[in-house]
This record gives C-alpha cells, structure tokens and sequence, in this order.
C-alpha cells in the first residue's frame, strides 16, 4: 500500500513539473521560491501579480489584460442551458470589477464552529421561502428600504388606523435566538490526544459557548404575532414551518396616521370645549335641545363600542341668530359611513337634508332664504345613530 501512494505522489509530481515548464499549454504552475499555486495564464514578471507574495495560491481568468473573471467551482458544475452553474465563487462579471461573486443554485449558508457544534449565521434558500435569514443579533449604522414611487402599485393613504392600534397590545418578553438546541458532548476518542491540543481547547471553547448561547434570551419589546396579525395582517408573515415574522418597519406609517387621527380627534375636542365655554351659562343658545320630538345623544359617551361616536363633533352654527346664511361646522373621525346633517322645524318636520362624504373636519351652509324666520334645530347622524342635536334663530 505504502509503495502505491508512493507512486501515485510521484506521477503528480511529474504532472505538475510538466505543466510548470511548457509556457504555452500550462495553466497550473508552481512558484518554486515560494510553493505558490498559479492556475490560469499568470503574468509573474508584472508586479500587479501579488508583488509581496502574500497568497498562498491565484487563479487568473481569460478576460483582458488582467485575465479577469475567474471562477472557482465545487462539485459538478453542469450545462447553462440544462440549468448549471451550481456552486462557485469568483469575480462578479466577466471583467477586472474586483468584487466578490458568491453563487449556490439553491441558496447558501454561512456557518462557524465546529463538528456538532456549528451554528448557522445567515441562510437563504430557493427551495424554502426564498428569504435572507439571520439567526443573530444584526448590529448596524442604519437601514434603508427602497421605495421608488415606480415599484408602488395601488397607493392609498392608510384610514382607519387609530381604532386598530388602540386594538393591540405591547409587550415584554425574553426572546432564545437559539431555541435552547441540544448539541452532542461526546469525547474525543483519538489515542494520541497530546497531538491534538488545539483541538480540544477548540471543542471546550464552543461547548461553553453553546451552554452561554441557549441561555442567551434578552429582554425584548414587541407584539404578540397572532394578536397583530387579526388587525394588521399585512404584517405578519408565516413561513412553512409555522414560524410567524412581524414586519416592524411596516407598523411604522400606522402609527404616523394613528397620530395624525388622534391629534384631528384632540382638535375637534378642544373646538367643542371652547364652544361650551362660551355657551355656559346662555340657556337661549345651550347646545342640548330635548323635547317630546326630539332625542340628544351628549357627546360624552365613552363606550369603546362606540368610539366612532364619541369622537364625531357637531359645532354651532355661525352666526347665531342669522339673517342670511349660517355656517355649520361637523368633525367627522376615520370610520364614520352614512352621515348626514338633518335641519327640523319644531314640530319635527324635516326640512333640509346634507349628505356628509368626507371624514375629518368639514361644514354646510344653511341659506335662509329658504326657510321662514323661527326657530329650527339640526341634528348630526351616523350610521342611522344621533350624535348631537343643536338649535339655531332665522331672523328676517
């Protein structure tokens, strides 16, 4: 046997010599002052060849004075029209670009470790949810999402979004990055450990490591995913595996509207508290209005079933009595469907009819000419439900 490999190292020895002296039909040489490994055509009296031999080999490419492009394939590589190209590293392109190219068919995996200990960084995988993974911590100076205006197919602006984040819940957890995995302990069975030292500080190294990572769990905020998911399910992604993924960066233009709603709500509130000030105490222009015809809903009802209602508004009319036209000011919040403005003489006979089309704040005027000088009431509706009912003086 030993007479065999004996052989076996002398004709590739013979080979390489073969190849290292023929100029024109070698393309694997050796370096002899150095042990260096050339394939490909090299051009070693140029200095741009790795002038402080610092590589232990060089593979050169076909393209140009620089012979770019080279690229270095493992296992079988195939046929590009019977979908080859499977796995290879080299240079991006077929000229002297000086960047990376790192190519698997199917996905890659970028890993650390050792043996039974090997833990696995970032993945992608076609044959799986075709998604970069990170299975660490990523630290990072920032991050920035495309949003080129001709990528975005059917805009519209986010409505209803304050109800909704009102909806859900945040919470604290202690997240496992790793899922407590149970790796193998087993020794190391060599006869001649003394030579194998390295080897056993390595395995002790990541042993500890794996006890320190599986109880690595940081505090975290966040949400629960099945719980966002039932309001906002465009955020939440579920892979094969039944592994849910919150989409953060998404929830942040709900929140941005949720704020702008809810700062329209505050002002339509501050309008109605100035408004009561004012009317304190003035019974002839109170803004309740009750008798056997009519039915006033305040607008202090808090029930959260009914927070459409409670965030609409109807204002006074300006100015109070009028002579000519009248101006009545309404806040509609986000949500709020079939509303109108309905205008009663005091027998209950409906007179005039507005139909209200936009949420948000808004107003309808009233044209006396159309009416005969008296008293007369309005009432603001949604959904067929009385929000508030006010009285306003025609004076000719």
């Amino acid at each position: 046997m030993k007479n065999i490999n004996l052989i076996s190292y002398v004709i590739v020895f013979a080979i390489l010599i073969c190849l290292s002296s023929n100029q024109a039909f070698g393309q694997l040489k050796v370096k002899g002052e150095t042990g260096k490994v050339i394939i490909g055509q090299d051009r070693l009296e140029d200095p741009i060849e790795d002038m402080n031999d610092t590589l232990t080999a060089s593979i050169f490419g076909r393209e140009g004075f620089y012979n770019a492009g080279s690229k270095l394939a493992f296992g079988d590589f195939g046929r590009y029209e019977h979908w080859g190209w499977n796995v290879f590293v080299g240079e991006w392109g077929v000229l002297d670009s000086d960047q990376l190219w790192l190519h698997g068919k199917n996905g890659f995996y970028l890993t650390y470790g050792r043996g039974e200990n090997n833990y696995e960084l970032m993945s992608f995988n076609v044959n799986g949810d075709r998604r970069l993974h990170f299975k660490t911590e990523l630290f990072t100076q920032g991050i920035k999402i495309p949003a080129n205006e001709q990528n975005q197919q059917n805009v519209s602006i986010i409505k209803g979004s304050l109800e909704k984040v009102n909806a859900i819940e945040g919470i604290t957890y202690n997240h496992n990055f790793f899922n407590n995995k149970s790796r193998s302990t087993t020794s190391d069975t060599r006869s001649n450990q003394d030579n194998f030292d390295k080897e056993s500080s390595d395995k002790t190294f990541f042993t500890d490591l794996d006890d320190e990572l599986n109880n690595y769990a940081p505090q975290k905020n966040g949400f629960n995913a099945n719980q966002l998911k039932e309001f906002f399910p465009e955020l939440v992604e579920t892979d094969k595996d039944g592994n849910n993924y919150i989409d953060y960066t998404g929830l942040i233009p709900v929140l941005v509207e949720a704020i702008k709603e809810q700062s329209r709500v505050v002002t339509a509130q501050s309008l109605k508290i100035k408004e009561m000030e004012v009317l304190v105490g003035d019974n002839s222009l109170n803004s309740s209005y009750t008798d056997s015809n009519f039915t006033t809903k305040t607008t202090t009802d808090t029930n959260a079933t009914n927070s459409i209602l409670a965030n609409a508004f109807l204002y006074q009319n300006t100015p109070n009595p009028f002579s000519t036209t009248a101006e009545i000011k309404y806040f509609l919040p986000e949500g709020a469907m079939d509303s109108y403005i309905y205008v009663f003489n005091l027998q209950g006979n409906l007179l005039l009819t507005y139909t209200l089309s936009n949420n948000g704040f808004g107003s309808v005027v009233i044209n006396g000419s159309s009416l005969s000088a008296g008293m007369y009431v309005y009432t603001l509706t949604i959904a067929g439900q009385q929000v508030e009912t006010k009285r306003m003086i025609l004076t000719k």
